[in-house]
């Protein structure tokens, strides 16, 4: 599976307003619901916090990726924003966060999940790539940009 089977434009969205860690997910999990990728909002919300409670997700380099498994979701799905300023995000370099990505995976997944975070590390450790993402005016930009960076 590739992170643009599930990474349509219509989970992505540019130059998003956000005053805190809180808005962030928020907004994310608004775009999956959008989406209609979640019957119970709750139950994933629930969920990435409680991952975000053990360690923050601010994984560094002003990106965030919450993640979590929850069978409220149809299938996997990941929504993404790039944010017009930075946010405190507790993140674990301490930098304040400029793209978010969220992957919530369904319970008996794991495999599948893990597959599609290793991808999206593997991507989001590129200066290239960060650079371009938070240049992207667009939905269809920075979903090209995944495009790319997934080709051989």
């Amino acid at each position: 599976m590739n992170l643009s089977d599930i990474l349509t434009p219509s989970r992505i969205e540019v130059q998003q307003v956000c005053a805190s860690k809180n808005d962030v997910l928020d907004t994310l999990l608004a775009i999956l619901e959008k989406n209609g990728d979640i019957a119970n909002v709750d139950d994933v919300r629930k969920v990435i916090w409680e991952r975000e409670n053990l360690m923050s997700t601010g994984i560094g380099h002003g990106i965030a990726l919450p993640h979590g498994k929850s069978n409220a979701v149809q299938r996997v799905s990941a929504s993404a924003i790039t944010l017009a300023k930075p946010v405190d995000y507790e993140s674990l370099d301490g930098k304040p966060v400029l793209l978010a990505i969220m992957l919530i995976g369904r319970e008996n997944e794991v495999s599948t999940h893990l597959k599609l975070l290793s991808k999206l590390s593997r991507i989001l450790i590129s200066d290239s790539f960060r650079f371009e993402a938070l240049k992207a005016t667009t939905s269809d930009d920075l979903y090209r940009l995944f495009v790319h960076e997934e080709q051989p």
